[in-house]
């Protein structure tokens, strides 16, 4: 009986131990390294999103709702789109000329204002200086890589005939994330005119989803499908590292691994990201002639993230989906934009590199203090200021 009491005496203290251990290490966390519990990733993810019969999704008409600020943590930022589905309250003005502005997250401009996206700022600029012009935001509406947003033109461009499209390219995932298995119709051209992945799907409550773990996968780690730990920070961390774990032990074929992610910014080129290259290249040249065969003029804006301008303020934890930056490229410097305004300047495509701006720029900081990749308002402002200086010099806009 003696035995046995100091038993259950000696699981109870080591249990008391273990309680108190991992109250401490959850305090811990919240306090020193919070990390993306659910309720804050379903945050970050946006309701606005719709289905498409030939695009997958696109943005809900005339939404209304609100982002958290990457910028002002605790504060909130008023995301709206009109009734053509394009990021805004203004609706579209037949009596203007159009300049279109195509891309994906940093184009929408998420986690800032209506107002301060750069298409936005760049629409006051404009119209400060022409009445009539009227900048037209389709970020995300036109999907999130380029192939997508190759489709969505082939089917906009005729009834918004722009004077000028402006294609806002993001590194992370606009070459990489090119999906020909999603091609569900081609043109003659060999190029989709259809993209439908099996997939991606999105839910009636507006949130896009994707059935394999990828960069467009809102809470796909195990440990978010366990509700009564997937608000624990603690619980987050051990699922994480799990999931490490078991994908060391059997490796899966995600959409691009974290190598892959970030290997061509910083000039390491392999055979697959090649590939990718050589489709993300012939897309451009087919949005060129698509443009001039509609009278329309075609430009890209080269945009950076936020490893490759501010270094050191890249943190994962803070984005859904996000990666962790491999250490060999901690204090390398991003390069892939000059190879690839080299490869675009014979195939007749202007291009403004906002990397470089920025680099050579004092007037930041451009991005968040807290880690997130996207740019911050003065980012946006920054980034419209330079494509409205170029638009004058090549296109006089003024």
């Amino acid at each position: 009986m003696i035995e046995r009491t100091g038993w259950l005496k000696n699981a109870a203290l080591l249990g008391m131990s273990l309680l108190i251990s991992c109250a401490a290490g959850e305090v811990a966390l919240r306090v020193f390294k919070p990390q993306l519990t659910y309720s804050k990733l379903i945050e970050l993810a946006g309701t606005y999103y719709a289905p498409s019969d030939y695009n997958t999704f696109q943005l809900r008409a005339n939404y209304h709702g609100h982002e958290p600020s990457m910028e002002y943590p605790g504060r909130d930022v008023t995301i709206t789109t009109n009734s053509n589905r394009f990021r805004g309250t203004e609706e579209l003005d037949p009596t203007k000329q159009k300049i279109l502005v195509l891309g994906d997250s940093y184009t929408f401009g998420v986690y800032v204002n209506d107002s301060e996206t750069y298409p936005a700022v760049l629409d006051s600029l404009v119209g400060k200086a022409n009445h009539h012009y009227q900048v037209v935001n389709a970020g995300y509406t036109d999907g999130f890589e380029t192939d997508q947003q190759y489709v969505w033109l082939k089917h906009n461009i005729a009834a918004l005939h722009p004077r000028i499209i402006i294609l806002g390219i993001f590194l992370a995932n606009d070459i990489t994330g090119i999906d020909p298995t999603a091609w569900a119709d081609i043109d003659q051209d060999g190029l989709p005119t259809k993209w439908l992945s099996d997939d991606l799907y999105v839910t009636e409550a507006g949130f896009i989803k994707n059935r394999k773990k990828g960069y467009t996968t809102v809470g796909a780690e195990s440990i978010y499908s366990i509700p009564v730990l997937r608000e624990s920070h603690l619980a987050i961390v051990a699922g994480k590292a799990w999931d490490r774990i078991k994908n060391w032990a059997e490796p899966s074929d995600p959409i691009f691994s974290t190598d892959e992610l970030f290997d061509h910014i910083f000039g390491h080129y392999t055979d697959k990201f090649l590939k990718k290259e050589a489709i993300f290249l012939k897309l451009l040249g087919a949005m060129n002639r698509l443009a001039r065969a509609n009278g329309s003029e075609f430009m890209v804006a080269l945009l950076p993230m936020n490893v490759m301008v501010e270094k050191g303020k890249y943190d994962p934890s803070t984005t859904f989906g996000a990666h962790t930056l491999p250490a060999k490229f901690q204090k390398a410097d991003s390069v892939y934009y000059t190879r690839l305004v080299k490869l675009l300047q014979p195939m007749g495509i202007p291009a403004i590199d906002i990397e470089s701006a920025m680099k050579r720029s004092t007037q930041g900081p451009f991005f968040p203090a807290n880690g997130e990749v996207h740019f911050n308002p003065k980012g946006h402002q920054f980034t419209a200021e330079r494509i409205f200086a170029f638009l004058n010099t090549h296109y006089s806009v003024e």
